[in-house]
């Protein structure tokens, strides 16, 4: 079924938050395979983004960079929606890899404003703590919490120890 890529999504990071590193990438693998199928660029960049992130996660970056460079040329190559929520772990993905150009470039001809638009460019931004905060209004309780961890990690090298705390804590 055309969905199913997605429900890949929930579960690879489900899988590896458990602690189950191979079934989270199985699954993530799976995703991608079922969205190059469909060939569909809503079903498809979103299943990039994500396992681009997922493969950070598990310490392949040259994987994930790969993932990035095919879905960076696939965005350049033809117009397509960015106002989705899949933004939100690209942008975490290019960030980690000090990419942030890929994706501001991809940005510049979106003229939505989307919360994961507004989120995704705050973490290029290297401004998490706003980051979290516009995801918090969303809903979206695991990349609001992701944001706050990186928050809390800039904020523990910059010797803010207690504003860190209160990140982990929100």
């Amino acid at each position: 079924h055309y969905m199913n890529a997605a429900a890949y999504w929930v579960r690879a990071p489900i899988r590896l938050a458990r602690g189950d590193e191979s079934d989270g990438l199985l699954a993530a693998e799976h995703g991608l395979s079922l969205a190059r199928e469909a060939q569909d660029p809503q079903v498809l960049h979103p299943s990039m983004a994500y396992y681009s992130h997922l493969l950070l996660d598990v310490g392949q970056p040259a994987e994930g960079s790969a993932l990035l460079d095919e879905l960076f040329e696939r965005l350049q190559s033809g117009p397509t929606g960015l106002g989705g929520e899949w933004l939100v772990p690209l942008a975490f993905a290019v960030v980690r890899l000090e990419r942030e150009a890929d994706l501001e470039a991809a940005l510049e001809s979106t003229t939505t404003a989307t919360p994961w638009v507004r989120a995704a460019r705050a973490c290029l931004a290297g401004a998490f703590e706003d980051a979290a905060d516009i995801l918090a209004g969303t809903g979206a309780a695991p990349h609001e919490a992701f944001a706050r961890l990186r928050a809390a990690e800039g904020l523990v090298e910059a010797g803010r120890r207690a504003e860190a705390d209160a990140q982990l804590q929100a």
